[in-house]
């Protein structure tokens, strides 16, 4: 209580108590008293009178705003007028009322008490708000690391499997192909030197068994890295590709592209894109019990487009998204990882018994190079 008259704070603080209000107080009369008061105690209100000897109400505003704390300021006066009112009010006062009206004491601190109630539990949710939002900050900046160190070991994960495919791609064709291919010239140079007989057919069934194992070592060496790619570019191989397997799977095929003004010649980014159209076609093959299947590959938006359309059987693509995030399945999460590792995108839209349409997008770079 800032008060130089001991007979009005005995009036101000019987009017509190009048009001139900339990009174601990101090008085004060000078701004180095209350700058001590403020520093030691712990209070609710301060209650000030407007002019003192060697003190005011404006000076007591000051202090308490250089303390820091937010304490409901209400001057008590007997001589005020409004515009002097007004201007405390301007400058921090929350309110102000007359001696001979101390009836007013006991609910304008009630009220300005419940209004520093709110103002605390204000401060303390922006402080709760401000500290959740620093916590989510670090950790949106560790998942952000987290994801780019994890898309950097899957691109070095893929590369690895690319460079393992591209060595036993050329040791099957190099060596079991070669080895391969001498045994059937070894088994056609002994057929004339044989008799008509069982001899004959065992060797004719032994030539055929030869080059069935030769074509199924030439078509894994080539589904384990085509040379297409190498030098024919990627339009031409992806062509390549869904024509031959949509020629052994006796699938209708509808193929068209344009990607002009579209630069894939980078082979990492090549390579993506031919394996996310034979995986989606392995897809189909595999599961879709498709009559037809649909490739469209083009430009749009600074970005290559690959979609992939079939009139299979469909399937529930959430169902799959649940399957594929408890480990049953990761053909989804594969393709989408193997695309993301450019910045590119797949979408699955597909409906039991209504076909599939897989829609891939990689972006394009007129540099000729990833950076």
């Amino acid at each position: 209580m800032v008060e130089d008259s001991e007979g009005d704070a005995l009036l101000i603080l019987r009017a509190l108590r009048n009001a139900g209000f339990t009174v601990r107080h101090r008085r004060v009369e000078t701004a180095t008293d209350m700058r001590a008061s403020l520093g030691s105690g712990s209070w609710d209100v301060v209650l000030c009178d407007f002019n003192l000897p060697h003190f005011n109400a404006h000076d007591a505003l000051d202090e308490l705003h250089a303390s820091g704390l937010d304490l409901p300021f209400i001057v008590v006066s007997g001589t005020i007028g409004d515009e002097t009112a007004i201007a405390l009010m301007r400058n921090g006062a929350h309110d102000y009322l007359m001696k001979d009206n101390l009836a007013r004491l006991g609910p304008a601190v009630q009220r300005e008490l419940g209004e520093a109630r709110l103002r605390a539990e204000r401060r303390r949710a922006l402080d709760d708000l401000r500290e959740s939002e620093a916590t989510l900050r670090e950790a949106t900046v560790a998942l952000s690391a987290a994801n780019q160190r994890l898309r950097q070991l899957s691109g070095r994960i893929l590369e690895t499997q690319e460079s393992e495919r591209r060595e036993l791609a050329r040791e099957l064709h190099d060596q079991i192909g070669q080895a391969l291919t001498a045994v059937k010239l070894e088994l056609q140079g002994m057929t004339p030197h044989l008799e008509e007989g069982p001899a004959v057919m065992r060797l004719a069934s032994a030539i055929h068994i030869t080059e069935e194992a030769l074509a199924q070592v030439r078509s894994l060496s080539l589904n384990l890295r085509p040379p297409q790619l190498d030098y024919m570019g990627l339009e031409a191989s992806l062509r390549w590709h869904a024509e031959r397997l949509s020629e052994r799977a006796r699938l209708g095929l509808t193929f068209s592209s344009d990607l002009s003004g579209c630069c894939i010649d980078d082979a990492r980014r090549a390579i993506v894109c031919f394996r996310l159209m034979q995986e989606a076609l392995t897809n189909v093959v595999r599961h879709a019990d498709a009559r037809t299947v649909h490739i469209d590959v083009t430009t749009r938006e600074g970005g290559l487009v690959l979609l992939i359309e079939d009139d299979g059987c469909g399937f529930d693509v959430e169902a799959a998204r649940r399957r594929m995030l408890e480990g049953a399945s990761v053909g989804l999460l594969g393709m989408e990882e193997r695309a993301g590792l450019l910045g590119g995108s797949v979408r699955f839209d597909s409906t039991p018994g209504q076909g599939t349409r897989v829609c891939v997008t990689l972006p394009c770079f007129e540099d000729h190079g990833l950076k």
